[in-house]
C-alpha cells in the first residue's frame, strides 16, 4: 500500500528584482518589462511530506518538527527579504519562483528527519505556481537512461563475445554473471 502524503502551506512576503547585469537597460526593460523594478509577492508554500504513518502517533510526521525547520530554514530567511540581495544562494541567479523552491528543497530536506519530501508548490500569485518535486525526479530519469543504455551495451558485448564462443563476465554492481555459449544467466 504507497504511503500517504501530508501539505503544510505557510506564508511569506518577500521581493526581488529580475535583471542580467551582462545586458543594458534596455534589454532587460524588453525581457522582463516591470519585472526589472524591484517588487514583491505574498507568496504561499506548500510542503509535501511523504511516509509511512507512525502507529504510536498515527502521523508520519510529527508537524511541530516540520513547522521548525521551514520556519527557521526558510520562512525566516525570506520573510521580507529581497531574494537576490539578502540570500546569497542566489547571488548570481535569477530570484524567479523556480530557483526559489529549489533553493527551498535544499534548505528543507538537510534537516527532515520523519518522512521524504514529495513536493513543493510555491504560489506567487492569484494565477502562477511552481511545484518542484525535488532532484530525485532527475535523478530517476537519468537512472533509466543509464540502466537501458547499459542494458544495450552488456546484451552487445555478450552478443559479440558468445559468437567468438568465449566467457564473459558482467558486473552489474549487485550480481555477477559468467556466460559461455549456450548458457544463459541464472
Amino acid at each position: 500500500m504507497p504511503n500517504p502524503i501530508i501539505t503544510k502551506k505557510y506564508h511569506f512576503c518577500a521581493s526581488h528584482k529580475y535583471g542580467n547585469d551582462y545586458w543594458s537597460k534596455e534589454k532587460n526593460w524588453e525581457v522582463f518589462d516591470k519585472d526589472y523594478n524591484i517588487h514583491g509577492h505574498n507568496y504561499i508554500l506548500e510542503v509535501s511530506i511523504a511516509g509511512p504513518i507512525n502507529p504510536e502517533t498515527g502521523w508520519l510526521i510529527d508537524l511541530q518538527k516540520l513547522n521548525d525547520i521551514v520556519k527557521s530554514n526558510v520562512i525566516n530567511v525570506l520573510d521580507h527579504s529581497q531574494v537576490e540581495v539578502d540570500v546569497e544562494w542566489f547571488k548570481n541567479k535569477q530570484p524567479s519562483s523556480e530557483n526559489i523552491v529549489i533553493w527551498i528543497w535544499g534548505e528543507i530536506e538537510k534537516d527532515l528527519t520523519e518522512g521524504t519530501l514529495r513536493k513543493l508548490r510555491l504560489v506567487e500569485t492569484h494565477s502562477i505556481y511552481t511545484d518542484y518535486y525535488g532532484p530525485r525526479e532527475e535523478m530517476k530519469f537519468k537512472e533509466q537512461f543509464y540502466i537501458v543504455l547499459s542494458a544495450i551495451f552488456i546484451a552487445s558485448l555478450i552478443t559479440c563475445n558468445l559468437i567468438a564462443n568465449k566467457f564473459v563476465t558482467v558486473d552489474l554492481g549487485f550480481k555477477v554473471f559468467v556466460v559461455s555459449a549456450g548458457i544463459l544467466p541464472y
